[in-house]
């Protein structure tokens, strides 16, 4: 069975400025769940990147590089009915010194030379996004690909569909999450391990150099197809040989052969 889809759709500056302007119209706060975007999209978080100010704002574990943090951050008025007991506010690790060290000495390193790792990381992201789609398109394979570099999406639309990408619940339906259920089984049959859900996470870790070394094979069924035929994506160190992974459409249970000494390395 299926994993249940996550799509990163890229929100437009309007909706954020819409938002913005509504919920100041009405004195309805504007929260922001920046669990995912947080110290990802930018230090600022997407609130940065798009320029919005919410009122609160929510980030996770990524703050403290993946130590067990949590932070809550908005307006001062807000923060002050929590110091003022009208509103209650309590955690068993509330600032704990392990955790808080993680977390100063992350934001140092993501501050370094003004905000360098997010440059290469974009740019990281950006050749695997362009990657993917150029050698879908050489296999014949329909394939979307969208969202920000350090976080994006990959499905492929269900047969007959012309969408390119998806913008709304309406637009997630036309994209074959069997499909890809069967290309992540495969592809973690090979020892690459990717998010069933469909999102893409890309870390500073990875380099120019990993999306060079990062390949796209295919083995065409023979018989007449409908969308993906076959498709599999992994890193390998230079000089090894790859993997094939063979998968039809409609699913089937899929087939690999790995040749002596394959090697490959996950990619998250």
């Amino acid at each position: 069975m299926s994993e249940k889809k996550e799509v990163y759709v890229p929100p437009t500056l309007v909706t954020h400025e819409l938002l913005r302007d509504i919920t100041a119209k009405y004195g309805i706060l504007l929260i922001f769940d920046e669990v995912i975007t947080g110290f990802r999209v930018s230090i600022a978080g997407a609130q940065g990147h798009y320029g919005i100010r919410p009122d609160l704002s929510i980030f996770g574990k990524a703050v403290a590089n993946g130590m067990p943090m949590s932070v809550m951050a908005g307006r001062e008025d807000l923060f002050a009915l929590i110091a003022s007991g009208q509103v209650g506010h309590g955690g068993t690790y509330n600032s704990l010194p392990p955790v808080i060290a993680a977390g100063v000495a992350t934001l140092n390193i993501l501050e370094r030379n003004g905000g360098e790792v997010y440059r290469k990381l974009n740019e990281t992201g950006t050749a695997l996004m362009d990657g993917i789609r150029e050698r879908a398109a050489k296999l014949g394979v329909p394939v979307i690909v969208q969202g920000h570099p350090s976080i994006f999406f990959v499905g492929f639309p269900v047969a007959g569909a012309t969408q390119k990408t998806v913008v709304d619940y309406k637009t997630s339906l036309a994209t074959d999450n069997d499909l890809y259920a069967q290309f992540v089984s495969a592809m973690a049959d090979n020892g690459v391990r990717i998010i069933p859900r469909g999102n893409w996470f890309l870390s500073a870790a990875h380099t120019l150099a990993d999306v060079e070394q990062t390949d796209l094979f295919s083995l065409i069924d023979e018989r007449p197809r409908q969308g993906l035929a076959g498709m599999i994506c992994f890193l390998h160190p230079k000089g090894t040989r790859g993997v094939l992974v063979e998968f039809a459409t409609p699913p089937r249970a899929s087939r690999a052969r790995a040749p002596p000494g394959a090697a490959s390395r996950s990619r998250r």
